[in-house]
């Protein structure tokens, strides 16, 4: 039975976030509050039926969940640092803001020529956290920075042991405690915490104000292991693309 490791972090503040005891939580996904205990520690691995039964007991949403256990229980670690011909190519051709992120230490890779205008910056070499906390640009351009930055940073505190090297980890987290409200974010919990499915982004030239869905993959040819990340406009109803008062 395929099992996950070092997720006991996560598990331990969404339950928290759901105002629920150890108890409670044991209960509902019928396991001991001893095996809960051991899991929210990092001492005991979770079998996937078990992360699945917590997941659906502390109401994460059903597409959020696969992508939780499947980005932790099966990460694809390429063993290379740049991205080939072939996928710069593929990058390019998206015609919105897209970019690769190495998997190992959450840096860019590459940004395409649409992620260059939108999101001057965020560019190899840089992860989102840093780029949203020392970036002033990033305040300029993201309307929910502030929920932005605060479920990057605190998913930095829970991130699983191991997923990331600790010379990176202890990096990224000198780099960014100098920003003003580093503690705050870092020492208490967003009020939803969790991935964030849109963004409102100005653009840098016109002041334009446009609802994006944010959408994440994961390479498989030629090459494995990078993470894609791209953005889309949102349509319909909801489509929103109108100047920013300088007021």
């Amino acid at each position: 039975m395929s099992s996950v490791r070092n997720l006991g972090s996560y598990v331990r503040e969404f339950r928290i976030n759901a105002k629920l005891t150890q108890g409670e939580l044991a209960k509902m996904v019928a396991i001991s509050e001893e095996t809960l205990s051991a899991i929210e520690r990092n001492k005991r691995p979770i079998t996937q039926s078990v992360l699945a039964a917590l997941l659906t007991a502390l109401k994460i949403e059903p597409t959020q969940a696969r992508a939780f256990t499947n980005l932790y229980s099966n990460p694809q670690l390429p063993d290379y640092d740049e991205p080939i011909p072939h996928e710069m190519s593929a990058l390019e051709a998206i015609s919105t803001p897209a970019f690769y992120q190495d998997v190992r230490t959450w840096r860019v890779t590459a940004a395409n020529a649409a992620a260059r205008q939108a999101v001057p910056g965020l560019g190899p070499g840089n992860t989102i956290v840093e780029w949203l906390l020392l970036d002033p640009v990033s305040r300029e351009v993201i309307v929910e920075w502030e929920q932005f930055a605060h479920n990057f940073v605190y998913s930095l505190k829970v991130m699983p042991t191991g997923f990331m090297a600790q010379d990176v980890y202890e990096s990224i987290i000198r780099a960014c405690s100098r920003a003003p409200g580093w503690h705050d974010m870092w020492n208490n919990q967003p009020e939803n915490l969790g991935a964030m499915r849109f963004l409102t982004h100005i653009d840098p030239i016109t002041r334009a104000t446009r609802q994006y869905h944010i959408t994440s993959f994961t390479l498989q040819f030629p090459r494995s292991g990078w993470w894609l990340w791209m953005v889309s406009p949102v349509v319909g109803e909801d489509d929103s693309s109108e100047p920013l008062g300088d007021g």
